[in-house]
């Protein structure tokens, strides 16, 4: 009686890891652009968490996606995540220069915070871009 216990056991446990190792292997993490669609999604019923988690995900697979970028700072500003807020506006500066709206934000988020120095750095960025632009 004991060894069929152990038999029985022993036989559910081998199902279950062979049934973990199939699911591993056949499983596929979800690519970013389905990620970004979900998190639009979320967005649309007015889930900034979750989809603040789905672009993060999206991110760490294509870190310089600017979609996952924007929405990211979209769902932050409606969290008042302002760390991930702060970090996704950084980088659309850094990937996308010319948009000044991104940098308008970030000054907009740093004088919210308290922290003009910072915004003062922004503001001067954004000047002497603007200085380039026009002298070509």
């Amino acid at each position: 009686m004991k060894n069929k216990k152990l038999f029985v056991e022993a036989g559910a446990f081998a199902v279950l890891l062979l049934a973990g190792i199939l699911f591993m292997l056949f499983s596929r993490p979800a690519a970013p652009e389905v990620l970004i669609e979900q998190a639009q999604q979320a967005v649309e019923k007015g889930d900034y968490e979750k989809a603040s988690g789905l672009y993060l995900a999206a991110l760490k697979k294509q870190p310089e996606n600017t979609e996952a970028l924007r929405g990211l700072a979209e769902a932050a500003s409606h969290l008042e995540n302002n760390k991930n807020l702060e970090a996704a506006l950084r980088k659309l500066i850094e990937l996308e220069p010319a948009e000044w709206q991104h940098y308008y934000d970030l000054i907009n988020l740093y004088l919210k915070e308290g922290r003009p120095e910072q915004a003062d750095v922004i503001l001067q960025q954004l000047k002497e871009k603007k200085e380039v632009e026009a002298e070509n």
